[in-house]
């Protein structure tokens, strides 16, 4: 359930900013449904349009880097929740990973219940910020898959704010990511236009982890990509850019 409403959220956000970038969006009541996506009730009919976010493909035979970094984020979770179980001061901390491979569920939670031990112990004074990481006076270890803690205490703060950063590639050359994207959902036009008149394809990049840092350089920008959709886009959050993708039809 937390899953489907996470993916409602991210298809709003980006349906929001497609909206905002698009000159001649069409007025009309909006409904957020499925399959397609979105439906816009204009004055000349039901224009549907269905959302794919794109994610960097797998590098050979491991995990792919949207799985990856959904186990920090799970890490993350799960360290913040330790922290306010014990009733630490609220903080906001700034997690750096050195992670390399998969960890195991039981791992996983180890790695969180050091990180927020490591966190207690070595806690700010109020209106303070201390790096902790390797080379550094501090109390223990810093737990190893972590390279680096920025820990912020404010007198203000009244809850806790963990997250991660990191740093990654962007993929350019994304002709071959687009065109997956378009065929995934290009097998489900026909139901999209059981509702309605015409149809859309929003393909959006949301750019904030590197499993989805894509950037369209000039070769994907001209490619003809094969679309049944009536508009193919390609919104790139990071960079505030969308593109009418060039499509032949199927």
């Amino acid at each position: 359930m937390d899953g489907d409403l996470d993916t409602k959220q991210i298809e709003s956000g980006h349906f929001k900013y497609f909206r905002q970038l698009l000159a001649d969006f069409p007025e009309g009541e909006v409904w957020h449904e499925d399959e397609p996506d979105f439906l816009v009730h204009t004055s000349n009919g039901v224009l549907g349009i269905e959302h794919r976010q794109l994610f960097q493909p797998a590098r050979g035979n491991g995990p792919s880097l949207q799985a990856f970094e959904s186990q920090i984020d799970e890490i993350v979770s799960l360290a913040q929740e330790h922290a306010e179980l014990r009733g630490m001061a609220p903080v906001h901390v700034g997690l750096f990973f050195n992670l390399t491979h998969s960890l195991t569920k039981e791992k996983r939670l180890a790695l969180a219940r050091a990180i927020a031990r490591f966190i207690y112990e070595n806690l700010p004074r109020e209106n303070q910020t201390l790096r902790l990481e390797y080379n550094t006076k501090h109390k223990g270890d810093i737990p190893k898959g972590l390279d680096l803690a920025i820990v912020t205490r404010s007198e203000h703060q009244k809850r806790h704010d963990w997250d991660s950063s990191e740093a990654g590639q962007a993929v350019e050359d994304c002709r071959e990511i687009l065109q997956r994207a378009i065929d995934d959902k290009a097998e489900k036009i026909t139901n999209y236009l059981k509702v309605c008149n015409a149809c859309w394809l929003l393909v959006a990049s949301a750019g904030l982890k590197p499993s989805n840092f894509i950037h369209a350089d000039q070769m994907s920008k001209a490619y003809t990509y094969s679309s049944p959709f009536e508009r193919t886009y390609f919104l790139d959050c990071a960079c505030g850019k969308l593109m009418l993708l060039k499509t032949a039809a199927p």
